[in-house]
């Protein structure tokens, strides 16, 4: 058996306190001498030089060079950070909420809440389009995308869900809406959470925290107390079910880039200014 994948090249630790190690090897790895210590500082030092010298920080230290305050710093590298996750967070959302491959090209565009509500309307109802329900379409999508009072994309959608149901009551009768296939269903209103999502990660660095921080609470209040809700005909309804609605889609960003949120957010804003964004280029860097 070969020592060389050993931690401890197969000296016991008598011997590596007695400096064996760096008598066979060429240098110490006890981690507690002063050449351990000058070792690793002087990795620190080239670490923190690549760091420096990076592309990342060079961009982060530009993006806020002319940001007067530290909290505005902060919310600016955050935006950045949501705007650099923005498209894989698309693909894992996708993924999870199985949504066809053809809602992309719709998931940008102005007007997708419009045509997923005109497409269950005329391809699954088979309402025909009246100038009156357009109008009332536009409006609808246009308060869910402007958000004054800051909702989240979960209670927006909410409020498209209840249009599309007391649109087709008021057609078919009271209660006609709880016979609608349920696939289409959840696929628009799936698409229309992430289409208010990705509108939401392209507003203000202040406006995307605030509706982050309310998504993660109203998920976290749902988790430990579920609200009672009726299932769609047919089905059984699922304790905690909402909670996979109000996720963020800060929640389907790669690992790395949530723990980054994290790190910027915890900075202490009390930092000289400088130092302040210095220690701010570093840690997005450091990703």
């Amino acid at each position: 058996m070969s020592y060389d994948s050993w931690d401890d090249g197969g000296l016991t630790p008598l011997e590596q306190a007695a400096g064996v190690w760096n008598l066979i090897y060429g240098q110490c790895k006890c981690g507690d001498c002063d050449e351990c210590a000058l070792r690793e500082e002087n990795a620190q030092s080239k670490r923190k030089q690549k760091l420096e010298g990076s592309a990342r920080f060079k961009d982060a230290s530009k993006l806020v060079g002319g940001l007067a305050r530290n909290h505005d710093i902060k919310l600016a590298l955050l935006r950045r950070i949501h705007l650099d996750s923005l498209d894989v967070a698309i693909v894992r959302y996708m993924a999870y909420e199985a949504l066809p491959a053809y809602y992309a090209v719709l998931l940008k565009s102005p007007q997708c809440i419009e045509r997923l509500i005109e497409g269950l309307f005329v391809k699954v109802c088979h309402i025909a389009p009246t100038p009156d329900l357009s109008d009332d379409i536009l409006h609808l999508s246009s308060a869910l995308c402007s958000n004054p009072l800051r909702q989240t994309a979960y209670e927006r959608v909410g409020y498209m869900q209840r249009f599309i149901h007391d649109t087709i009551d008021r057609q078919f009768g009271n209660g006609a809406a709880l016979a609608l296939p349920a696939v289409p269903v959840k696929n628009a209103l799936a698409a229309a959470r992430l289409h208010l999502s990705i509108a939401d990660a392209n507003r203000s660095a202040d406006y995307i925290e605030q509706l982050d921080a309310a998504s993660v609470r109203a998920m976290t209040a749902e988790y430990a107390e579920p609200q009672y809700f009726a299932a769609p005909q047919g089905k059984r309804a699922q304790t905690r079910w909402r909670v996979r609605h109000m996720r963020p889609l800060s929640y389907y960003f790669p690992q790395d880039h949530r723990n980054l949120l994290m790190s910027i957010r915890i900075i202490d804003e009390q930092l000289p200014r400088e130092q302040f964004i210095y220690e701010a280029a570093m840690r997005y860097a450091s990703r």
